[in-house]
């Protein structure tokens, strides 16, 4: 956990950018599946960019037995696009922002058998995600400092012929994380972040939200091959209240 876990312990750290170069792909599959990839990337010691789109759709085929009289092939469509660029300044600090985000769409059916097929079926999803982050190295490197603002954006929305759902939520969340390398082996790590988060649907009809604030102490020993790590955490939840986890 930290101010690097945006959506939870798992971190994916994407690619930064290096050599300039250029990238598009295309490829056509059976049920007339194409998906198209174009991506450029650049930098050097002080800065760095990487961009990225794709769009993947397939034609599908029905859940609905076509013998039954069902004539809709039920096809799905996914845009995925994303950017990273950054900034390294007296050599000691870095600017960074993040974003990436997903369209989608796919078409359904109302049931499998006779006159199953529901033309206006589907379900469409978007979301963005948005991180904008300080790092600063001091002290001749013992100390790492992180602030970050992010923000993640989920939009659902889910119709038939006779009925029709949505779900919309939103967070924003501010950390910040101090690193302190004690010695090559061991690092100590303290660290705060506040959470917000907003959602509204058709059973929440005057919109929900929620908040939180937590801090975190962690020491980390490493060896050769394996490393030793302790560390505690207190959350308060606006509506849970406070808790307590360690490991």
């Amino acid at each position: 956990y930290g101010s690097s876990a945006i959506g939870g312990v798992i971190n994916i750290i994407t690619k930064k950018g290096g050599i300039k170069n250029a990238l598009h792909q295309q490829n056509y599959g059976s049920y007339n599946t194409w998906h198209s990839v174009a991506a450029y990337n650049s930098g050097n010691d002080s800065k760095y960019l990487n961009a990225h789109i794709s769009r993947l759709s397939i034609i599908g085929f029905s859940a609905a037995d076509e013998a039954l009289g069902n004539k809709e092939a039920d096809g799905y469509e996914r845009y995925a696009y994303g950017a990273k660029s950054g900034i390294i300044f007296a050599d000691i600090h870095q600017f960074e922002i993040n974003a990436q985000g997903i369209k989608a769409k796919v078409n359904t059916d109302a049931f499998g058998g006779p006159n199953g097929d529901d033309p206006k079926a589907n379900s469409q999803t978007q979301e963005l995600f948005a991180r904008a982050q300080l790092k600063s190295f001091l002290y001749e490197g013992v100390s790492e400092n992180i602030l970050g603002f992010s923000m993640s954006d989920h939009n659902r929305t889910s119709e038939t012929i006779s009925t029709h759902d949505f779900f919309k939520s939103r967070v924003y969340k501010t950390d910040l994380q101090n690193n302190i390398h004690l010695n090559e082996h061991n690092t100590l790590s303290i660290g705060s972040e506040s959470r917000q988060e907003l959602a509204s649907s058709p059973d929440i009809l005057t919109g929900h939200s929620r908040s939180s604030y937590g801090f975190f102490l962690q020491d980390q020993e490493k060896l050769e091959k394996i490393f030793f790590a302790c560390g505690a955490r207190i959350d308060h939840d606006n509506q849970f209240g406070n808790i307590v986890t360690y490991r």
